[in-house]
């Protein structure tokens, strides 16, 4: 077995290729127009080892030697004109490893990235050399390495590549695609007519479609003991906030939970739930949920649907845990559900246009807890996993889809919160990002009978043209963190046991019910009201729709796969490399349009680290992943340096576009100021990238 080191040495190897290629795109082209390459060089500074033709290899350069071949020249070497040194049996090129393996380059005679105003006589030189030549070399990088992704892509998928399958594990509240009727479980065949073999095709013709128009989807629909059912149905995707546009579904995932990759919060969720990495045995290296009492389950939708049926009692799960040494021990838990009480949107868009969605039983509804605090977003450092928000600006208890709307209207800016933090209060400032988020996952506080700022008009039917009703607690005077204290004549301690017995009663009846509920005011006066929820027959239904679900969440398993294979065929592995090719350069686009119109951070930017990390568990998984990694990052390449950025191959490229419309050249001066401004922007984003990197990796 190739340990950890072993992989990243293969995945610095395989990075390294790729920008041999790039630069052996340039080099070749040159070769072939005849202008005279003096250096053919792998990363940047000194040069660590060379060879050249004739003198053979030497460590550092090969300078002092080839100069020695010529007693009498004076100067540098790149001097010595290029019959001289065939005369003498010596290579006008060379082959250079530098010790900075980020990039590389091919330094031709007359051209220097770093000296607009570098020209030569001499024969052979780059200036010397036609304009469509010169088009050729510059663009030989890219070609290289559009070439090479679609070589790798079909190499690999001469053996197959798994990728996330084009089935619907969930579907968001009030989302287009709940509107449209779609589920948990739904198989998209294809949308407008177009194929989707994996869930980023399905991600990717979402994101690319015209705004207002409606998407015909094809599905086919699992039926119980028979063959799926085919649908069409139509879904017009809304836009996120930055011009990219989502149906609101998320891919299905497995029962595997990789232990290796998970975070310190997830691995403490599974040590209170009794699976734990000690007991002397080899590290954990993956969990899998069999089934439940000897029925077989292999996605996540159907362990919910399992949940949703046990009505808040326990559920005793089947469990493989595999551990480092190959070893399978299968356990018998006892798992408890977490209640989500049924899904009610709010009466009103948010300020971003989407629909709100929140659980509430009769509209009230739990306080907003802090999960996990992403270590780069703008709340690192200032609020803490379980932190419970009791204020955020002028609202007080806000409801989740309330505090995600004070965050946007605060974006850019900072907010005044208060938290419940282990039973204390505590004021923080809240910086925003400018794009309205803060890095947190927000959750129920489930544990805390307190309700956020009630509900009093929702809307029960999430359809487009629904109306909002009032909800039961409209009119009793119920205030944010009001304490629930019984429920039914029960008491009650958190919002587990108020779900339990409201879905209780839900069930007893086809009729409307009324729930009597004692709530605690956070004011001096009148401070307990007894009041009486009364629920119609639809609301009642409604509320028995509320479902119970897993105690662990979506995120923590790996997603449900489909393998892409050619299945030896090459013909059907070169379309596939095509298709893949076409699909990252969109994913290319996508992200740059997030990023400028900022709905990426720049914080989730990654450099050479952060691609060498996620090539090192591209590796772990097989090698025919990371053929597919290098694929990808190979197409990367191309897409950047194609860009019109100074000091990049699209940057070069546009001075000549420049010179074949005008005539002449851009201005020596203004190339200069180009090549500072880019050799800037390149520093810049290597050390923003570096430190993203190195942040993560230390986190």
């Amino acid at each position: 077995m190739i340990s950890t080191a072993g992989y990243l040495f293969l995945t610095i190897l395989g990075f390294g290729f790729l920008i041999l290629i790039h630069e052996a795109g340039h080099f070749l082209l040159a070769k072939r127009a005849g202008i005279r390459a003096h250096h053919f060089a792998i990363g940047f500074g000194p040069v660590l080892c060379s060879w050249r033709s004739g003198i053979g290899f030497r460590w550092q350069t090969t300078n002092a030697d080839t100069l020695a071949k010529f007693p009498g020249h004076q100067g540098p070497v790149e001097s010595i004109s290029r019959d001289e040194m065939r005369r003498c049996g010596i290579g006008e090129t060379a082959y250079e490893l530098r010790i900075l393996p980020l990039g590389g380059f091919v330094g031709m005679a007359g051209q220097d990235d770093t000296d607009a105003g570098a020209t030569s006589q001499e024969d052979g030189a780059f200036n010397r050399a036609s304009l469509g030549a010169r088009m050729w070399v510059i663009s030989g990088g890219v070609i290289a390495n559009i070439i090479l992704g679609v070589i790798l892509f079909c190499i690999a998928f001469m053996h197959g590549v798994e990728f996330e399958a084009p089935v619907l594990g969930g579907v968001a509240p009030g989302s287009p695609a709940a509107l449209a009727g779609l589920r948990a479980g739904d198989i998209v065949v294809a949308i407008d007519g177009e194929a989707m073999k994996t869930f980023t095709d399905c991600r990717v013709a979402s994101a690319l479609s015209a705004s207002g128009t409606p998407l015909n989807i094809e599905i086919d629909r699992p039926v119980d003991g028979g063959a799926p059912q085919r649908l069409t149905m139509q879904v017009t995707p809304t836009d996120s906030g930055a011009g990219i546009r989502q149906l609101g579904i998320v891919p299905s995932t497995s029962l595997t939970i990789p232990f290796v990759r998970l975070r310190e919060p997830q691995k403490e969720l599974l040590a209170s739930l009794g699976i734990t990495s000690g007991d002397g045995d080899a590290a954990i290296d993956s969990i899998t949920i069999v089934g439940i009492a000897g029925t077989t389950m292999s996605t996540y939708s159907s362990l919910a649907e399992a949940f949703a049926r046990a009505h808040g009692d326990g559920i005793a799960v089947n469990v493989a845990v595999t551990r480092a040494n190959g070893t399978v021990k299968d356990e018998t838990i006892t798992l408890f559900p977490t209640p989500a009480l049924a899904v009610v949107l709010t009466p009103e868009p948010l300020t971003d246009g989407q629909i709100g969605a929140e659980m509430s039983l009769g509209g009230l509804v739990p306080l907003v807890r802090v999960g996990d605090v992403i270590d780069s977003g703008s709340a690192k450092g200032i609020l803490e996993r379980n932190d419970i928000i009791l204020r955020a600006g002028g609202v007080v208890g806000p409801r989740r889809e309330q505090f995600r709307s004070a965050l946007q209207s605060a974006a850019g800016s900072a907010i005044d919160c208060i938290v419940d933090r282990a039973g204390k209060e505590v004021r923080v400032s809240l910086p925003v990002a400018s794009n309205g988020t803060i890095g947190t996952y927000l959750e129920y506080a489930w544990n805390d009978p307190r309700t956020a700022d009630p509900m009093v008009a929702w809307k029960m039917d999430q359809s487009v043209d629904a109306k909002a009703t009032s909800s039961p607690s409209e009119g009793h005077g119920i205030m944010a963190l009001s304490t629930i204290q019984t429920v039914d004549g029960h008491a009650v301690r958190n919002w587990y046991e108020i779900a339990r017995i409201a879905h209780a009663i839900s069930d007893s009846t086809s009729e409307g019910i009324s729930l009597p509920i004692t709530v605690v005011l956070p004011t001096v006066e009148h401070p307990i009201e007894q009041i009486v929820l009364e629920f119609d027959s639809a609301q009642r239904a409604h509320l028995a729709l509320g479902a119970w679900s897993p105690p662990l969440p979506r995120e923590m398993f790996l997603p449900s796969q489909v393998i892409l294979s050619a299945d030896g065929n090459p013909l059907r592995a070169i379309s596939l490399g095509f298709e893949q090719t076409g699909v990252i350069l969109s994913n290319v686009f996508l992200t740059l349009k997030a990023l400028v119109l900022g709905d990426v951070g720049v914080a989730q930017l990654s450099g050479p680290v952060g691609i060498v990390h996620a090539g090192t568990i591209a590796a772990e998984r097989s090698v025919w992943y990371l053929l597919f990694f290098l694929a990808l990052i190979s197409v990367n390449l191309a897409f950047i340096n194609a860009m019109p950025i100074p000091i990049a191959d699209g940057g070069h490229m546009s001075y000549l576009l420049w010179e074949r419309i005008t005539g002449k050249a851009p201005s020596q001066q203004f190339q200069s100021m180009a090549a500072l401004v880019g050799m800037g922007f390149f520093a810049g984003l290597f050390l923003l990238t570096f430190y993203n990197d190195i942040a993560r990796l230390i986190s």
